[in-house]
């Protein structure tokens, strides 16, 4: 099993919280990373920790606008 050479196109961070899981797929180079979460404080946690580990992501407020199709899921 060689996983090395796993390439994903994009991800989504489902409850993201912090934005941790999201912010290391960013930066394993995961161009496209959409992250949701219910809690407006999660979501305000993870815009501020990707300024500061300058990455960006996509937030999506709401599971039923969810319309890609994902290479990877975190949770």
């Amino acid at each position: 099993n060689n996983y090395e050479n796993i390439k994903f196109n994009n991800a989504l961070d489902v409850g993201t919280g912090s934005g941790i899981l999201a912010i290391a797929l960013k930066l394993c180079n995961i161009k496209q990373t959409d992250v949701c979460d219910i809690d407006p404080v999660s979501i305000y946690e993870t815009k501020e920790n990707c300024k500061i580990n300058n990455v960006s992501v996509t937030v999506i407020d709401d599971l039923d606008k969810i319309k890609n199709k994902y290479s990877l899921i975190a949770a």
